[in-house]
């Protein structure tokens, strides 16, 4: 029996998609998911500067959303409630919180927002929050 040779060219994709290094790492990921690719090539006038992978993109979400030290997140439907940003900004200001975190996302027809605190008031910042009156979806604690 012969052996198979296999070659990049029979696995590769073309044309090869291209990011600058200036580029925002959310562009970088709606590239790679759109072309369904695993690395994207980081150019600069024609010169490659490295790789960005799917892990750097993991690792990049992670730091935005994982806390440390009694603080949480908290996911709320902003979808019919936009001042909710101006709620928590004022409350962690008054309770001297570290507002680490804060984005917002479309889930369907709904706008979500994502917000991480830091604290030691964070426990009560969270039960105030219950208690106003937004739509708090969850609250997830972190260590």
């Amino acid at each position: 029996a012969g052996k198979s040779v296999s070659r990049v060219s029979h696995v590769m994709k073309s044309p090869v998609r291209t990011i600058s290094a200036e580029e925002p790492i959310e562009k970088a990921a709606q590239t790679m998911t759109r072309f369904h690719i695993g690395g994207l090539p980081v150019v600069n006038k024609g010169e490659l500067l490295g790789i960005v992978t799917e892990s750097d993109i993991f690792r990049a979400l992670t730091s935005v959303l994982a806390g440390s030290g009694n603080s949480a997140r908290i996911t709320f439907d902003i979808t019919e409630d936009l001042d909710v940003v101006k709620y928590l900004v004022e409350k962690a200001f008054i309770m001297k919180l570290d507002l680490r975190s804060f984005l917002t996302f479309e889930d369907g027809l709904r706008k979500m927002a994502v917000a991480r605190v830091r604290g030691g008031r964070a426990g009560e910042f969270v039960e105030e929050l219950w208690d106003s009156g937004h739509s708090v979806i969850n609250v997830i604690w972190l260590d």
